[in-house]
This record gives structure tokens, sequence and C-alpha cells, in this order.
């Protein structure tokens, strides 16, 4: 119970140990899983005054052009993301949105044409996905505008004299899915190259400031793609449609998602989250079947992560970051914020 309150969204609290006394650990580790269940409409009703976390990413652009709205936009979501960590009774929901809005990263303070994108980010790809499935969140990130844009994928044109652009490609194979965990990684640089064509043509919509997912197929790479010595292909697409050109690269993402690489990738990176830095093998090994028997299913391996011996084990064994430690100190002292 100590291991679970010490990580309850950003540290313990009052609430939280009266309940956890009240139900036992096992049945609230069940309704935090069963997030949609929980009534957390008090602090959503606050953050609903916040207009620009529901705003298109074209009405966030207009709001940036205006007296004080670069900082509201930012303001708002930096501000929404606290409320919901003081005030949320889903807590292990929003220690998981916080957790995955650093897996698949974007820049808030990035090119100033762009700086509109990441309220929709967090709104489409992060918070609807936190505890669904791995597989749905990674292709949500592929077509996002705020993740076309910050590794530049909207501007990789296959076709062109700059040829095609291998940021994304990259972060997708490195940081997104199969990871390199002590300095071992399945992947190379053709694997790299191979990953961007299938992405080419991937942009936005500019026009009317709409900001918006598109699929150029002039810029799209055609040729036959092989991945990971062939357990992932295509043939030579000459000719072939935009839908059949789109599908390719939703089919590798799904691949990707799959892999048994991925799987060891994420949950070693969600053991060290909730564990320790350094977590034990055995748990990663167990938690990756979970998350491959499970297609990916969020929720199911974080059940086994919390149910697990080596998490009751782990009280004392993690530092809390800056903001974890602000919103204890307001959740325990009942602090009113305004």
């Amino acid at each position: 119970a100590q291991a679970l309150v010490q990580k309850a969204t950003f540290g313990p609290t009052v609430a939280s140990m009266d309940e956890m006394a009240a139900v036992g650990p096992t049945a609230w580790i069940e309704a935090q899983l069963d997030h949609t269940a929980l009534d957390d409409s008090v602090v959503e009703g606050v953050v609903s005054t916040y207009a620009t976390l529901t705003n298109s990413n074209a009405e966030n652009w207009a709001v940036i052009g205006t007296d004080g709205g670069q900082e509201r936009v930012f303001g708002e979501v930096m501000h929404a993301t606290f409320l919901r960590a003081v005030y949320s009774p889903k807590q292990l929901y929003e220690m998981m949105c916080d957790f995955w809005w650093n897996h698949l990263n974007v820049h808030m303070f990035g090119s100033s044409s762009f700086r509109h994108l990441t309220a929709e980010y967090l709104r489409e790809v992060v918070r609807p996905h936190a505890l669904g499935r791995f597989t749905d969140m990674l292709r949500a990130s592929a077509s996002s505008p705020a993740m076309l844009v910050y590794l530049d994928n909207w501007r990789s044109n296959a076709n062109s004299s700059a040829g095609v652009n291998e940021n994304y490609g990259r972060e997708l194979l490195e940081l997104h899915t199969l990871g390199i965990r002590n300095g071992q990684q399945v992947y190379d640089e053709v694997d790299v190259r191979q990953a961007s064509y299938v992405m080419s043509g991937w942009r936005i919509d500019t026009s009317n400031d709409a900001d918006v997912f598109e699929f150029r197929s002039s810029w799209h790479w055609r040729g036959a793609v092989s991945l990971l010595g062939g357990q992932w292909s295509r043939p030579d697409r000459t000719g072939a449609d935009d839908a059949t050109l789109i599908g390719d690269a939703e089919s590798m993402i799904q691949f990707l998602a799959n892999l048994r690489s991925t799987a060891e990738y994420i949950c070693w990176k969600l053991a060290r989250r909730f564990v320790a830095d350094d977590p034990p093998e055995d748990l990663v090994q167990r938690l990756a079947d979970e998350f491959q028997a499970t297609g990916t299913d969020i929720t199911a391996t974080m059940r086994m992560l919390l149910n697990s011996p080596e998490f009751v084990a782990s009280a004392g064994q993690k530092v809390r970051r800056g903001l974890e430690t602000v919103v204890s100190y307001c959740r325990t002292l009942g602090a009113n914020v305004d």
C-alpha cells in the first residue's frame, strides 16, 4: 500500500491513503485502471473554461496572433495539467498521461509558426489512449500535426532534390518502438531509411491556416521497401492509390508496435518509471509477455505491474521530479489552487 501511495499521481495524499485504507490496494488499483468510471467532473468543469484545450489548430493559431495569446495557449495546457494532477481522482490515469506525453514527446516551444499545435496533440493523441492500446496511440501520433512538424516529416519529399527526411523514421524506431536498451538495438541505418520512405508524404495542410494532416502522394517513395531483414515489406507501389500508400504506413506502424523488441522497450520504461531506475529484467519480460498477449493493451500491462511483488517492494526507490513534489504538497495540505 505504501508503494502505491507514494506513486499515486505525483506523491502521497491524504485522500489516496484514506481511500486505499477503506477499500484495500487491490480494489483501489482496479478502480484506477477503470478510470472512465471515476467522477472527475469537478476538475474537468474548471479546465473546461480553458477554450484553447478544445480549439482546433486553426483557432489556436488565431489566439496566438492576439496580445498575450501565445502565453495563453501554453499556460492553459500547463495549468490544466497541474490542476488535473492536484484535483482529479483519476490519479493513475493522469500519471500515464504524463508518461506517454514524455515517451511520444513533441516540443511545446519549438518553431514559432507551430507553437499552437500542442493542445490538440494532448487532446487527440495522449489522453484518449493513455490506458488504451499502444498501437492506437502510436498511429495517432504518427499523423498528428504536432509530431509531423516536430520531427520534420511534414517536409519529407522523397522525390525532391533534398530527398526523404529521416528524423521521424529514426525516432519511430529508436524512441517510440524498438528502442535501445543496454546499448543494444535490433535495427540499423538501412531500417531507418526504409521506415522513412514509407512515411514520406505524410505532412500537414497549412492552407488557410488549417494545420491538419494531409497525405501528398507526389512526395511519396513508391519503390519496394523491406524492414528488419524482411520481417515487414511492401512491393513496388508504382500506380497505387493514396489509400494503399497510407495503408502501408499504418501496417508498418502496427507491425512495429507489436514486435517483441517494442514490448520489452516499452515495459522496461514503465518498470523504470514505477519500480526502479534499473528494473528487474524478469519483471520486464513478464510485462512484455502481457503487453504482446493483449495486443499492446496498456491497462492490462499496468495491472500486472501494479500487482507485481517488485512493485510492492519498490517503496522509496524512486525520487520525485519537481512537478510531482509540488503537486504532492498541494494534495497533502489540501491547498486551494485557483
